[in-house]
């Protein structure tokens, strides 16, 4: 994805990269590197913070961030919440 900063008018090439909490061992974990999952990553809005860009050193602000949505998974968690309302 190429995205403009609004500072320096730059344009970058960046990647969605999320990071998912896990119970595996690191066994497990390391052999998960680099594999796929169905599901989406979708932006989600923070409070605003601070980020530095490794490649280039500019601090730029930001307001959201990245996170797996698997969307089977999401509607259960629909569900049981329309359940538990009755």
């Amino acid at each position: 994805m190429a995205v403009k900063s609004k500072q320096s008018g730059k344009v970058y090439f960046t990647a969605k990269t999320v990071f998912v909490s896990g119970t595996f061992d690191e066994q497990t974990t390391l052999s998960l590197v680099g594999a796929e999952f169905e599901g989406t990553v979708k932006k989600v809005n923070t409070e605003p913070y601070e980020y530095t860009i490794e490649e280039t050193g500019e601090l730029i602000e930001m307001n959201h961030r990245w996170e797996y949505v698997k969307l089977a998974l999401e509607r259960e968690v629909q569900i049981v919440a329309e359940k538990s309302i009755y």
